[in-house]
């Protein structure tokens, strides 16, 4: 079983794979991302303590926040932001991250209260700069962003989103599509009201779930108190966060929802009466993760009631919409994706293939390794530890993903979201055992 030390490192690796391309196709961005893939897989038949689990993990963290915090700061920023004095407050305020970075790791285990005022000058220095990114880029030529925005509005005005036309962004490209289902709309729609911007509830999300990380480490007997620092932040610094705020991809929405049903399920006692509302949005923010369902079912920890519930929420959500206008829902949330061609900028096992003998890998190759990978996740994911559960859902995302026509930035941003996840849990595990 892999270690709460192992799966910090393969996080680490990890984002080598995709955040210095910025997601895009690059030989060497394969070649990482194939090499973490093979770790990751391989990682689960480990038997036997490796060299990393002998280092331990209080003093593996630090290192991994150092060099995270320094790609963050490396690849801060995004790809339509305009000068002007938001701008320009970035790039004074950046190198900040690495001197805050090392107050907080150097004062570790001191008795004064230089690591608590560097942690809270990061906290306030990960919303400034986020407030930043949206102040200068305020509009990103991309479709996510005007679904978010304008989707709530035609709602507020009585319109069908599923049947507009939003702003052209792209040549050729008829922008006639909402592709998220109904529950999204209501995750936006007081955010679009208050702020119009989409993205503050990024922010808000994000913020959210650091303060999960934050609780689930205090919760825990371990020695290492500085932990509740560095691995909060690890997460609030993650190198491709900027990039994927200014692009308003919801994918740490996302994961905030999984963070949250999890600390709702180990901390809180009424946990069932709110858990459902919180699967409901995780399963439905993105219907490729509807696959997961399956995980759900398995996982003996989690009620069955709970999940039926969730899944006739995300049903009573649909029907509306549904009988408004069937085949514009239809259209943008199934046919959308089904006629979605491959992309060969994107880091795929697909694209590799392409490039090297002109063609697409057969589909029947890819079903196959989906199954296969599918049961093997789900055999692992049948039990009643969290972090087993998570990893399951990982490897799984990671194959689907990799062994598909298409997986840019803000998909490998998931998974490696989830294997910190699972490294935060599974050290939570470990201090148990001790």
């Amino acid at each position: 079983m892999q270690s709460a030390s192992f799966l910090l490192v393969l996080y680490l690796i990890s984002i080598f794979g995709y955040s210095l391309s910025r997601g895009f196709y690059s030989y060497h961005s394969f070649l990482v991302l194939a090499f973490t893939y093979m770790l990751f897989g391989f990682s689960f038949f480990l038997k036997k303590r490796t060299f990393i689990d002998n280092i331990g993990f209080e003093l593996i963290a630090p290192f991994v926040f150092i060099i995270n915090s320094l790609l963050f700061v490396l690849l801060f920023g995004g790809i339509y932001q305009e000068p002007g004095p938001a701008f320009n407050l970035i790039k004074l305020a950046i190198p900040l991250v690495l001197i805050f970075s090392l107050f907080l790791v150097l004062s570790s285990g001191k008795k004064n209260n230089i690591q608590k005022l560097s942690f809270l000058a990061m906290i306030i220095l990960a919303i400034v700069l986020r407030v930043m990114v949206l102040i200068s880029s305020p509009s990103p030529r991309i479709d996510v962003f005007d679904m978010l925005k304008e989707g709530p509005r035609y709602l507020f005005s009585g319109e069908n989103p599923y049947s507009q036309l939003y702003p052209q962004r792209y040549v050729g490209v008829i922008p006639d599509y909402f592709t998220y289902f109904p529950l999204t709309l209501l995750v936006f729609a007081p955010i679009d009201y208050l702020f119009s911007d989409p993205r503050v509830a990024f922010i808000i999300s994000d913020l959210v779930t650091a303060f999960i990380i934050y609780k689930i480490i205090e919760s825990l007997k371990s020695k290492a108190k500085s932990l509740k620092f560095i691995l909060p932040l690890v997460f609030l610094y993650h190198p491709s966060g900027s990039f994927i705020l200014e692009q308003s991809w919801i994918d740490g929405l996302i994961f905030a929802f999984l963070a949250g049903l999890i600390f709702l399920q180990i901390r809180v006692r009424a946990k069932d009466l709110y858990s459902y509302i919180i699967l409901a949005f995780f399963l439905s923010l993105k219907q490729s993760l509807l696959i997961l369902i399956p995980f759900f079912l398995i996982f003996t920890k989690l009620k069955k009631t709970v999940i039926l519930r969730a899944l006739l929420l995300i049903g009573v959500s649909i029907l509306p919409f549904a009988l408004w206008s069937f085949s514009d829902f239809y259209h943008d949330t199934i046919k959308f994706f089904l006629n979605y061609p491959a992309r060969y900028d994107s880091i795929t096992v697909n694209t590799f293939f392409y490039f090297l003998w002109g063609r697409d890998i057969p589909k029947i190759f890819l079903y196959f390794v989906w199954t296969v990978v599918g049961i093997f996740s789900l055999i692992w994911a049948a039990s009643r530890i969290w972090s087993r559960f998570v990893l399951a859902v990982a490897f799984f995302l990671f194959t689907f993903f990799f062994f598909n026509k298409l997986a840019f930035i803000h998909y490998y941003f998931l998974i490696s979201l989830l294997i910190l996840l699972a490294a935060i849990l599974r050290f939570g595990e470990e201090s148990k055992r001790h």
